[in-house]
């Protein structure tokens, strides 16, 4: 390519590239976090920290990109966090999607009251914590 060529850039914006456009006024409504999204920074800490340091901070950037958008945008923002932990664990191969839905039906058959609908977690994830559709589609 000659300095004359000029390179063309994407016009395709990611799903969480809202910069322009027409979506209202930011909220900036604070609240306290809720026991559900303590817990999921809390892991995500443990696993981007030293001593472990499975993943960084960018890696969980590049899976919010690549989520299919119904799911970005009907999940809640830590909602994407967990997704995105989850998706992660399978990449790095600490977990495979087979284990997580065993754990998921052996948590449903035990009938344990799942903390999550205390939590402040939306519907959008089932009684088990794990993403329900449509992300599941995206498994």
């Amino acid at each position: 390519m000659s300095a004359a060529t000029p390179i063309m850039k994407s016009r395709i914006r990611a799903q969480n590239d809202l910069g322009g456009e027409p979506a209202g006024p930011v909220d900036r409504d604070t609240h306290e976090p809720t026991l559900f999204e303590k817990r999921v920074d809390a892991v995500f800490r443990l696993l981007v920290e030293p001593p472990v340091a499975l993943f960084t901070v960018d890696a969980q950037r590049r899976v919010f990109e690549t989520v299919p958008p119904e799911v970005y945008k009907t999940y809640k923002y830590y909602e994407l966090w967990l997704e995105s932990i989850r998706l992660l664990l399978i990449e790095k191969g600490v977990l495979a999607q087979a284990e997580i839905d065993a754990k998921i039906a052996a948590f449903e058959r035990s009938g344990a009251s799942p903390a999550l609908e205390r939590s402040g977690a939306s519907p959008a994830l089932d009684r088990a914590g794990a993403p329900a559709t449509p992300a599941a589609a995206h498994r």
